[in-house]
């Protein structure tokens, strides 16, 4: 004889705790893989309703939760991460889209907590938080992704590395710059000879004197040279002398005294006055020098990896979205670059640079100056006439960078301008003055 068991149970609960129950049992599958949810697409969900044990004159409104999210508009004390980093906890307010989904909305304190590169941010991203008070960021930055947690109250942002501000590979602050110790320098060198011939002697005295005073960030210098013989006057010479301030505002350095103009685009000329000048010492050596700009698109978090031949230059991790490398090391010759992108799917992307040099190319965005002023220095001219000179070098694209300079002085002026260009066969430059 078989016999059979049955149990039932019946209850009625409120719709909205049925819905608040389905919506955090996507929330903890979602929190399974909250990098890959990050960056998908924004989904919708729909409810049937005829599943709620409801009375059939009562509907119940669940489009809210359409897009996964059951927060209620409001103000929350939220934990919020930037690509994954955690930022900070700031009181976020939660508001309703015509479509009812709910995003949070961004104010400017807590937009300028995240560190954006703000040269590539829309012009008008900031304006239009300051006249609404906080901006939906999906809104003004569709590349930008978003998610609020309202179980854990977390919001996660997911901006492409582009729009990321990127500290270049050795960067060192300026405010932790160490000018060194007050210092007195000395270095000499000194020559003597002695010859007889025929009861006659000739005696000669030679001395290099390289002198030097550090204070601070100030630095004065001295070279110059002592020459005695014993049938001549002694004498010395000064062959320069300047005082040297550094402006790490302008990633530049200051000389006032006697020195002489760079040989960039013009002959170098020796001169006494002022002049302001780039030095590539300033900067990180990623930045030094050229190496072209990598830009390309990622669709998940990817490993990004740059090699020349086959050694590898360089290898980061970037999030979905434009990303843009741009402090590679100059290498000591040229070849393509072979880029590959790894998705976190395993699937590969390939694409390669060109990477050819010549002296006066400049990675994009980067400059080199040079303002001189003062009177010619130079013991065959009998007139000591005023020389000005400016030079200006600019890198445009990956390809092209472009500089122009003008010398003045009585009776003389020159003006140069030129460009240098890389190909895929090679680089060359070519000025006109």
């Amino acid at each position: 004889m078989s016999k059979y068991i049955q149990l039932g149970f019946r209850k009625k609960y409120p719709p909205l705790a049925i819905a608040i129950f389905s919506t955090s049992i996507l929330g903890i599958l979602r929190a399974e893989d909250s990098n890959a949810a990050i960056s998908q697409t924004m989904k919708t969900v729909a409810f049937d309703p005829t599943f709620l044990n409801t009375d059939d004159e009562k509907t119940v409104d669940l489009s809210r939760f359409a897009y996964g999210s059951s927060g209620i508009p409001g103000v929350y004390k939220t934990a919020m991460y930037v690509n994954d980093q955690f930022i900070n906890k700031k009181d976020i307010e939660l508001r309703a889209r015509n479509d009812k989904s709910i995003y949070p909305c961004l104010s400017t304190e807590v937009l300028k907590s995240i560190t954006f590169n703000y040269d590539k941010l829309p012009d008008n991203f900031f304006n239009q938080s300051n006249v609404e008070g906080c901006i939906d960021l999906q809104q003004y930055l569709p590349e930008a992704k978003v998610n609020y947690d309202s179980n854990e109250q977390r919001l996660d942002i997911v901006i492409p590395q582009l729009y990321m501000l990127k500290v270049a590979r050795g960067t060192v602050s300026p405010q932790l710059w160490d000018s060194g110790i007050p210092a007195l320098l000395l270095g000499y060198n000194i020559n003597g000879y002695h010859s007889e011939m025929k009861n006659q002697q000739f005696n000669s005295l030679y001395a290099g004197i390289n002198a030097g005073l550090n204070i601070g960030s100030w630095y004065l210098r001295h070279n110059g040279s002592y020459s005695s013989t014993n049938n001549g006057p002694d004498s010395y010479g000064t062959i320069n002398t300047y005082l040297q301030h550094d402006v790490p505002l302008l990633k530049a350095r200051m000389l006032i005294g006697q020195s002489n103009t760079n040989g960039d685009l013009f002959d170098t000329l020796p001169f006494s006055g002022v002049q302001m000048v780039t030095d590539e010492r300033m900067l990180p050596e990623s930045l030094r020098g050229y190496a072209p700009e990598i830009q390309g698109i990622a669709r998940t978090n990817a490993r990004v990896t740059v090699r020349q031949g086959e050694l590898v230059l360089y290898e980061t991790t970037v999030t979905p979205g434009v990303f843009l490398i741009n402090d590679l090391y100059p290498t000591g010759y040229g070849g393509d670059l072979n880029v590959t992108v790894r998705e976190a799917d395993g699937t590969e992307q390939r694409f390669n640079v060109p990477y050819a040099s010549v002296a006066q190319l400049l990675r994009p965005g980067s400059s080199r100056y040079a303002i001189t002023a003062g009177k010619l220095r130079n013991d065959n001219v009998r007139e000591k006439p005023m020389v000005y000179q400016a030079t200006w070098q600019h890198g445009l694209t990956n390809a092209l960078t472009g500089y122009g300079g003008a010398q003045f002085s009585q009776n003389y002026y020159a003006v140069q301008l030129g460009a240098a260009v890389g190909t895929p066969v090679g680089a060359v430059s070519f000025d006109i003055t």
